[in-house]
């Protein structure tokens, strides 16, 4: 239900944007449609202005200009400066634009005149045309004014406002596609964090029951006839105890890393000693499956700056990880090797191997390889995590190869300094 109702409100929300976005389109589209409506009216009242101060002048002086012909007309135009006129009007109608203009015949589209820069292609909607029948009614002539930079103009006038819009629409479009993502993140981290819960309290649950089934059969048994009994029932506890303070210190561990609150104490030791010994120690808890372990030494330096107790845990948590991921009996192999001023420990197993499409999640916190429904690895999904943060402390970084079903290899590299 919670799904559908996100599903819902994302789904509304980018209906929203798109309208938004038509929205703006469509009044940024109007705001250009009257700015050319203004132009064009201001061009027109520029236009019949003049000639209809030419046409005036001209009848105050009827016999002034008497030639009635085509070369009369362009006389008359000359005669009562058009040029100057028009262009006293242009200005006055603040239009600060070049402009272009021709007189042509209107029987036969003929041009009797045109400045340099007209061009009779022009498109027709962009010209501003006057009929010049009351300066000469003997010739059906008429005047045409073209401004090459009106669409030019025109879009000038509003860039400022369109480039706020476009911005203002790329914040929005960035806003909405952060907040999609913040919700998919928060509900994938939802998810993750109920799933440590769970499986942290079936690490949890299992030693503690143990603990009080134990508790109570070693209450049972007599002191002085059962020692052997009592000893084992004693290991069993404190095996379990110990069990449960792993886990808790892997939380606080975690805690720490989220709050940058550990430190590194750092000495010069060697790392070939430092695995083997790690290693070792960990091998007290693996008594369900046969372990082969095999080392490959090759780094002829293996002496490093690390934290000894973290690169511990680094190495402890990568042959975990093999051990707990392996089908049969665990094959474990660790190579070392000097490259780029630090040594790279890799290691390798046959285990079940990941799939290409969790390989990008299985550094994240609380990240668990998918297993199904059925709980048969332990794990709270932090040691990897773990591992990570400690090897970029230490200046290095950690990657991955594997194939489903061919085993896993982890290769850390850790500097010298």
């Amino acid at each position: 239900m919670r799904n559908k109702i996100i599903i819902i409100i994302i789904v509304v929300s980018a209906l929203s944007l798109v309208g938004l976005m038509i929205t703006q389109a469509f009044w940024v589209n109007k705001a250009i449609e009257l700015a050319q409506q203004h132009f064009e009216q201001r061009a027109y009242n520029a236009l019949c202005g003049t000639v209809d101060r030419i046409v005036k002048l001209n009848n105050t002086n009827p016999n002034l200009i008497t030639d009635t012909t085509a070369n009369g007309t362009l006389y008359k135009l000359k005669y009562y400066n058009f040029d100057s006129t028009f262009k006293k009007l242009v200005e006055f109608n603040k239009i600060h634009e070049p402009y272009e203009y021709a007189i042509i015949l209107n029987s036969n589209d003929s041009i009797l005149y045109k400045t340099a820069g007209f061009s009779p292609h022009s498109d027709e909607s962009k010209k501003f045309k006057k009929c010049l029948y009351d300066l000469n009614p003997k010739v059906s002539a008429r005047i045409e004014v073209i401004f090459p930079t009106f669409s030019r103009s025109i879009i000038c006038g509003i860039w400022n406002w369109l480039i706020l819009s476009v911005i203002f629409l790329i914040i929005i479009i960035l806003s909405f596609t952060y907040i999609i993502f913040s919700v998919f993140r928060h509900k994938k981290l939802s998810e993750i964090k109920s799933d440590f819960i769970n499986n942290m309290t079936h690490e949890l649950k299992t030693p503690i029951s143990t603990i009080a089934i134990t508790s109570e059969i070693l209450m049972k048994v007599d002191p002085s006839k059962n020692t052997d009994k009592i000893y084992k029932y004693a290991r069993i506890i404190h095996e379990e105890n110990r069990r449960m303070q792993l886990q808790i210190e892997q939380v606080l561990r975690m805690a720490q890393l989220d709050k940058n609150e550990y430190e590194l104490n750092r000495e010069e030791v060697d790392l070939h000693e430092l695995i083997q010994n790690a290693i070792e120690n960990l091998f007290v808890d693996f008594q369900q499956k046969k372990v082969s372990l095999h080392y490959h030494f090759e780094a002829t330096r293996s002496t490093a700056m690390v934290d000894p107790l973290h690169f511990s845990n680094i190495i402890k948590n990568l042959v975990d990880n093999s051990y707990k991921y392996s089908k049969g009996d665990p094959k474990i192999d660790i190579y070392t090797v000097n490259i780029d001023g630090g040594i790279q420990i890799s290691v390798v197993d046959n285990g079940i191997g990941i799939a290409p499409e969790n390989q990008k999640y299985i550094f994240d916190k609380f990240y668990r390889v998918p297993t199904g429904n059925v709980h048969d690895v332990k794990g709270t999904g932090i040691g990897l995590y773990y591992v990570k943060i400690m090897t970029e402390a230490h200046g290095g970084h950690i990657s991955v190869k594997s194939e489903q079903g061919k085993g896993a290899r982890f290769d850390i590299f850790i500097p010298f300094q």
